[in-house]
């Protein structure tokens, strides 16, 4: 096994050929049969994209990891082809009235109160820009998921 830290390349160079990347790439690609890349395209998240690069064989298919309670796993990552500002902006709504919902279920039960799913969406129904009743019962499956990780 052969590790090789990389060089820095422009985005459009590193799409189109990422295992150029590779510091002195032109005689290391001639020694190996198989190549994999471990990178993350987005900073700001933790997600890191493995490809592989095979001489013989199959491709394998990209793959998209994060650690998860110290552990690698693998991930689906859906990318938005389109509008993705607007969605990015979405998605910091859908967090904000997740993080609204927990800090409500925190202070109530220090308080000695619990709700079901229901109860809670029409006891803070229109409270804290969370909205109406349904949409409030929509967000606890996400929410609940979220939370097993």
């Amino acid at each position: 096994m052969l590790v090789q830290h990389t060089k820095k390349l422009g985005k459009k160079q590193f799409e189109e050929d990422p295992f150029q990347a590779l510091a002195r790439a032109g005689s290391l690609r001639g020694y190996y049969s198989t190549g994999m890349l471990l990178y993350r395209p987005d900073e700001t998240h933790t997600t890191r994209q493995l490809i592989f690069e095979l001489r013989n064989g199959a491709a394998i298919p990209q793959k998209h990891i994060d650690k998860i309670k110290d552990e690698w796993r693998d991930v689906t990552v859906n990318e938005r082809l389109v509008r993705q500002d607007y969605g990015k902006r979405l998605d910091a709504e859908r967090r904000r009235k997740c993080d609204v919902i927990l800090e409500i279920l925190f202070d109530e039960a220090a308080q000695g109160r619990c709700y079901t799913a229901n109860q809670f969406a029409e006891a803070f129904e229109g409270k804290g820009g969370l909205g109406a009743e349904r949409t409030i019962r929509r967000i606890f499956p996400r929410l609940a998921n979220a939370l097993m990780l």
